[in-house]
């Protein structure tokens, strides 16, 4: 299949440009937000598998989807497609990424990549040469490419601890539901596999350290449902060591009234220290001796690699739609062959579920500390 078209450039002149096509396997919220972002990365979006075949009309209206495809064999087998976004309930990844990668198709696979470190590990062997991605869209923030650049710098002198947690509500009452509460779709980690991995990746991606142990306690607030089916983490809590030797707490809730989508990390070094919000993700603290600073987004001042991702000029803020499309714009420039830096692949979404099998196996063992495979 060709990916190239004659596009039309600002000037007005002709010029050969690959116009990626791109389909959806799955339609709600997160098949919404890839749908958008690669509109805006100038993909053509020609296909999308809904959750059951009656439902291809819908879902192509909600996606803005070209057609809607009764079964992924039909999508792959008809629809020349370029890229598959993959946004199913958790179960569902492996196979479905497979299916894909068999079929020749780069691929980007929504967190967490397989609901165990075995089916992950084959998702990174089949991949072989084709472009693979998770969205880990946090590294995405300009001001979380300014942290990653100053911290490489050294401005933190030795750093000794981190504290942070992510923390969200939409779980909080006993009556609230969704199809991730239900291991049989989301996996034996719900809370932790959802927005922890999220949190480890972000503290590894800015520090370039790796978590290597770590003591874990996980709790079931909300039985939802006891006797049919098995309960998966309200939260969890985990102490941590880094290969560098650096000292971690985190404590990831979706049962945290008032927190709406609250990933916040905080750097504690010799020299500096560094405070990231992603609530308020415009802003990036600095704390020194003599004094502490805020920094704002502002293209003029910020290091190159986080001015790239500056999309609006300082003071009109940017946000997660932003982080999401240029995650997106980024892993269709690897498919056109670039190489741009801090793209999450499948190998970041390995790591994810290893540090997330670590934390259910501390659990598991009362909090044992556990080591995290590299």
């Amino acid at each position: 299949m060709s990916m190239a078209d004659l596009a039309t450039t600002s000037d007005g002149l002709e010029s050969e440009q690959q116009t990626l096509r791109v389909a959806l396997v799955g339609a709600g919220f997160m098949g919404q937000v890839h749908a958008e972002a690669a509109r805006r990365a100038g993909a053509s979006v020609v296909g999308v598998v809904a959750s059951r075949p009656d439902r291809a009309a819908a879902a192509a209206r909600a996606t803005g989807a070209d057609e809607g495809y009764p079964d992924l064999a039909a999508l792959l087998d008809h629809a020349e497609v370029d890229v598959l976004h993959v946004c199913t309930p958790n179960a569902s990844h492996a196979p479905v990424v497979a299916a894909a990668l068999a079929a020749g198709v780069h691929v980007i696979c929504e967190k967490p990549l397989a609901t165990g470190s075995a089916e992950a590990v084959a998702l990174v062997e089949a991949a072989g040469d084709r472009v693979t991605a998770v969205p880990f869209v946090y590294r995405f923030h300009p001001m979380v490419r300014e942290l990653k650049a100053r911290l490489a710098a050294g401005e933190a002198g030795v750093l000794s601890s981190v504290t942070g947690g992510y923390l969200q509500d939409w779980l909080s009452r006993p009556s609230d539901d969704d199809w991730r509460v239900d291991s049989a779709l989301g996996g034996p980690s719900r809370a932790f596999a959802d927005i922890g991995s999220h949190w480890c990746d972000l503290f590894e991606f800015a520090t370039g350290d790796r978590i290597s142990r770590l003591s874990a306690r996980t709790a079931v607030v909300h039985e939802r449902a006891p006797g049919n089916r098995t309960p998966t983490e309200d939260l969890a809590a985990v102490h941590f060591t880094t290969t560098a030797g650096m000292v971690g707490t985190l404590v990831v809730s979706q049962v945290a009234a008032g927190r709406k989508n609250r990933l916040q990390l905080e750097l504690s070094g010799t020299e500096a220290s560094f405070g990231f919000d992603q609530e308020d993700p415009e802003r990036l603290w600095i704390g020194r001796r003599d004094g502490g600073q805020t920094l704002l987004r502002d293209p003029a001042t910020l290091h190159p690699s986080a001015a790239r991702y500056v999309r609006l000029p300082a003071g009109h803020a940017q946000g997660y739609q932003d982080c999401f499309d240029a995650f997106v714009a980024d892993t269709y420039r690897a498919v056109r062959g670039e190489e741009p830096d801090g793209l999450p692949t499948f190998t970041d979404g390995l790591r994810a579920v290893r540090i997330t099998d670590a934390v259910l196996a501390s659990a598991a063992s009362d909090g044992a500390w556990t080591r995290v495979p590299a």
